[in-house]
């Protein structure tokens, strides 16, 4: 008797085996994910790898990554690194930044949109030009922004917003 229920348990292993080679797929495995990149402080609420996600103005293109997020308020700061096919992570940054007016305006002015190209690298930040001059100095904790100089006047107005760690990607 023991050898019969082992014929017919060995008879439907055979047969379960062979069910289960038959339900293999004739499409390919899709490729595994990726691991995240290493990256270092706290992403924002809402943030992803491609900027900010409560304000479009801060977003990188499209294919680009986000490589800073920094921000305090109603201010937002995003570096992005262009990516090209082929690249090797070395690809040009520019800045997208929502922030409030130059010092001395009314408060009550609305965050205004500025996109900068990279201008240089300092010793602990980036720096970022914008067509009309305003140039953002990005560093571990606080972006001071210079403001162009209003004609007449005889000195450079500049504005210190302490933004904390942020976040950056290091690869």
């Amino acid at each position: 008797m023991t050898s019969a229920r082992s014929a017919v348990a060995g008879a439907l292993l055979l047969g379960c085996a062979g069910l289960l080679a038959a339900c293999g797929s004739a499409e390919p495995a899709p490729p595994p994910t990726e691991a995240p990149p290493p990256t270092t402080g706290t992403m924002p609420w809402g943030g992803d790898l491609g900027g900010f996600g409560d304000r479009k103005q801060v977003r990188c293109d499209a294919g680009d990554q986000a490589v800073r997020m920094a921000w305090q308020g109603d201010s937002r700061f995003l570096i992005c690194r262009k990516v090209t096919p082929g690249d090797d992570g070395t690809g040009e940054r520019y800045l997208r930044a929502w922030t409030t007016g130059r010092p001395g305006m009314p408060n009550e002015q609305p965050p205004a949109f500025h996109q900068g190209r990279f201008y240089t690298l300092t010793d602990n930040s980036l720096q970022f030009l914008t067509e009309d001059q305003v140039k953002f100095d990005i560093g571990p904790t606080a972006v001071t922004i210079e403001w162009p100089q209003e004609p007449g006047s005889r000195t450079k107005q500049f504005s210190t917003i302490r933004t904390g760690e942020g976040w950056s990607r290091l690869d």
